[in-house]
């Protein structure tokens, strides 16, 4: 936080202070998400009365910038016509997001309570999935008909400048309200004002269909460096619009529940789960899937007693072999998935990718079989043991910069989520891998290990 920020912080943390209310005017100066960020370190009573200052307006940009904790502890305590207020002053993407998250009843009141145009556009998008373009974009936009001019699109941009916020693009439609082209405001400006904006007009529009997954939305906007994309139903009717700061929360949004997938939980267990079995139940699955990737390796071992009984020095280096899979695994299956999410992998290049991965395996294994070999070698004095040893470190880690790469991409061909694969899955499997062929080598070369 900035001097300003801290020093207005400390004031409405000291308890009884008279500067508490003078403090509050200082507010005006600061961005909603610097308001936020104030609020979020405060306790829960001043978190509610801070909120209570302020004016529904600011209010409704502040709502949406704090923190879910903050954020439902100062609902509970709004009455239903500040809260309908704040409803009121948001974007219809931001009122269908926070009306979705209420409870059924306070959610109904809202929309039966705010003025009906807004009510129905609300109930509109929140038909949509959550994730899906039209669950992320909003309905306030500039519209023209393919027949206006330049003079009509700019007094239509001023009419409605103060019910739509960041204008950037003027859509054009013909008469039966599909999306025929896409004229920014600059070029509005440009040219002579009894100008058809049929002429000035991008004629090949890139637009998306409400359908699609708000994931393709973001990769559409990484792609044509996009400020805004219109959004079309099934019959190409324009319906709305996706802002680049709504992509921004995408991605975030996004690359949070890979990383936790990754780690075998979900945003809902750290934010609003309390109890211990609930934890548990999110966690138990992947706990089960090393269970039984650690059960097939110890069985691997049991199998494979006689080898070890013959040579014990065989037993020191399964953790090595097995530690050194799981590792080149993961790092390949990382790369995979976040290819994947940003669109830069696909069937068309995977083979490159492939090929790839099994040069910087077979790179890597050679220098680190070669090393792990050296050492077993000079350990036990037996060259033979430092065959074995170096042998099956290069090939786990070949196997396992292929298998890394491959899991994701089998899931994603599967239509399940990719970054499954990238923890418990691929160290299970890489590690069952590595001690066959570690094992397999040792049995087959038993003979001349002493």
């Amino acid at each position: 936080m900035n001097p300003e920020k801290d020093k207005l912080l400390e004031i409405l943390q000291q308890p009884g202070s008279e500067k508490r209310k003078s403090v509050l005017k200082d507010f005006s100066t600061l961005f909603p998400a610097d308001i936020a960020e104030i609020i979020n370190r405060l306790n829960e009573k001043r978190k509610k009365i801070i909120f209570s200052c302020l004016s529904p307006e600011l209010a409704s940009d502040v709502l949406l910038e704090l923190d879910e904790k903050s954020k439902f502890l100062i609902i509970e305590d709004v009455d239903d016509k500040k809260l309908i207020s704040i409803v009121e002053e948001m974007e219809s993407d931001d009122a269908a997001d926070f009306i979705a998250d209420l409870p059924k009843e306070d959610a109904k009141n809202v929309l039966n309570s705010i003025p009906a145009e807004e009510s129905i556009e609300v109930k509109k998008l929140l038909e949509y999935p959550e994730d899906s373009a039209g669950g992320i974009m909003q309905t306030e936009l500039v519209s023209m008909r393919e027949t206006s001019t330049v003079r009509e699109a700019i007094s239509r941009v001023k009419s409605i400048s103060t019910e739509v916020e960041d204008i950037h693009n003027v859509f054009v439609v013909n008469r039966n309200g599909k999306l025929t082209g896409i004229l920014p405001i600059n070029r509005l400006l440009l040219h002579p004002s009894n100008t058809p904006v049929k002429r000035l007009m991008n004629k090949d529009p890139i637009a998306v269909k409400t359908t699609v997954d708000q994931e393709e939305v973001a990769l559409i906007f990484k792609k044509y460096d996009l400020i805004s994309l219109p959004v079309v139903d099934i019959k190409g009717k324009l319906t709305g619009r996706i802002l680049v700061d709504d992509i921004v929360d995408v991605l975030e949004e996004e690359a949070s529940e890979d990383i936790l997938t990754i780690a075998g939980t979900d945003e809902e267990e750290l934010l609003f789960s309390h109890t211990i079995f609930k934890v548990a139940g999110f966690r138990l699955p992947w706990l089960i899937y090393s269970l039984a990737g650690g059960l097939i390796t110890g069985s691997l071992i049991w199998i494979f007693k006689i080898t070890l009984k013959e040579v014990i020095s065989l037993a020191v280096f399964i953790p090595i072999i097995m530690g050194m899979g799981g590792n080149v695994g993961t790092q390949s299956s990382a790369i995979v998935v976040r290819g994947l999410a940003t669109g830069r992998i696909n069937i068309s290049n995977f083979a490159k990718l492939l090929l790839k991965e099994c040069g910087v395996g077979l790179f890597m294994g050679l220098i680190c079989g070669s090393i792990a070999g050296l050492i077993a070698r000079m350990w036990h004095g037996d060259p033979w043991l430092g065959i074995v040893v170096g042998f099956s470190m290069f090939l786990a880690i070949v196997v396992a910069a292929l298998l890394g790469s491959m899991i994701p991409m089998i899931f994603h061909h599967l239509k399940i989520d990719p970054a499954i694969a990238a923890g418990p899955i691929v160290l299970a499997i890489n590690d069952i891998v590595g001690l066959l062929i570690f094992f397999g080598l040792a049995t087959m070369l038993l003979g001349f290990i002493h």
